[in-house]
């Protein structure tokens, strides 16, 4: 099953984001990431700017159990849901599930509606401060297989052009 997320933090949101995704990266095979970029705060009252990243992840977990676990990953990075004003003032780390499908298709995000969302595949605000295993984000989507036989990981920068 590939999983369809965003991932999005205002709150010290260069450290936030690349730890989720090193989190991810840890606990699942694959994952295919956008670069992240700064968004603007949509209903929220708030003046610290987002970032926001759109990723793939292909696991074999069951929704409802992939769900948990993205919940734990909030929570470890300091996300409390139980904070009734939480929601309106801004996320250490915004896990959410887009989609979820048995086929890998990229054309899933372009049905994307939230404007902060749909910066993150055209936008050219790029966060290039953020660091995945303090390694900086590249300006182009990429995709990271694992070698599970000698545990490696490698990334392969992939450039789309803009139609």
């Amino acid at each position: 099953m590939f999983y369809y997320l965003s991932l999005g933090s205002n709150i010290d949101p260069q450290k936030n984001i690349g730890r989720c995704v090193e989190i991810l990266l840890d606990k699942f095979d694959a994952l295919y990431i956008y670069p992240p970029v700064y968004t603007e705060p949509e209903g929220l009252d708030t003046d610290n700017m987002f970032i926001n990243t759109l990723i793939v992840l292909k696991s074999s977990i069951h929704k409802a159990t992939f769900k948990s676990i993205l919940n734990k990953i909030e929570e470890s990075l300091g996300r409390d849901k139980k904070k009734s004003n939480q929601s309106f003032i801004g996320h250490t780390c915004d896990i959410d599930i887009i989609s979820n499908k048995v086929k890998f298709d990229l054309g899933v995000f372009h049905n994307l509606q939230e404007s902060y969302l749909r910066s993150v595949l055209y936008s050219k605000n790029l966060a290039k401060q953020v660091q995945v295993y303090n390694l900086r984000c590249i300006d182009r989507p990429s995709t990271i297989y694992f070698d599970r036989g000698s545990s490696n990981k490698a990334i392969f920068g992939n450039k789309f052009d803009t139609l």
